[in-house]
Parts: C-alpha cells; structure tokens; sequence
C-alpha cells in the first residue's frame, strides 16, 4: 500500500479505462486524496468514487483518442484544483461522512 500511495503522490492522472461494475473503487479515491485526477466511465460505483469537479468522465463510446485528450488535460489540472479535490474527496470518504451518509440511507 505505501508504494501505490508514493504512486498516486506523483501522478497528475489516475487512468482507469474500464468496463467493470465496481461496487466501490477505492483506488479512486485514494488517487483523488493524493491529487490525482481520475479520468474513467462514470459507471457504477466510479460515478461516485472518482466524481471530482476537476476532471470530466470519459464515455467509452467517445473512443480511445478521446481517452488519451483527458489524460493529457488532467496533468495540466492547476495546483489551486487539485488542492480542491484532495479536500473533496477526503471530507467526502472520511469515517463520519460515510457514517452521516448511511444513518440518511437507511433513514436513522
């Protein structure tokens, strides 16, 4: 775990062209957490996890060229953004956001 986070500490971009359902990708927001822009599908869970503000989603019907033009434009994502979205993403997945998230879902 601590080399995928020294990883994720250097990438501008995390890129994730996938067709799987994740129930929860975790690996989305850890790359949001240490600054990296998730450029995936908004499919399943990912819609949620990799969900920044920042960097928009990539529809796999928009091709592999249109793909490869949002992992370009992630690395230019200025510091003020990024700093933003680590913010975001860690008020978002921290332990009692989830907790007021599920105490609404489930209605307590």
């Amino acid at each position: 775990h601590e080399q995928i986070a020294r990883e994720f500490l250097l990438a501008g971009v995390w890129a994730y062209p996938t067709d799987f359902k994740e129930t929860c990708c975790n690996n989305a927001i850890k790359a949001r957490c240490a600054g990296a822009a998730p450029v995936c599908p908004p499919i399943a869970a990912l819609e949620e996890t990799a969900a920044n503000g920042v960097s928009p989603f990539w529809y796999p019907e928009d091709g592999e060229d249109r793909f490869v033009d949002l992992c370009v434009r992630a690395t230019m994502i200025g510091e003020e953004d990024r700093r933003w979205m680590m913010k975001d993403a860690r008020e978002d997945h921290c332990t009692e956001a989830m907790m007021v998230h599920w105490k609404r879902v489930l209605g307590e």
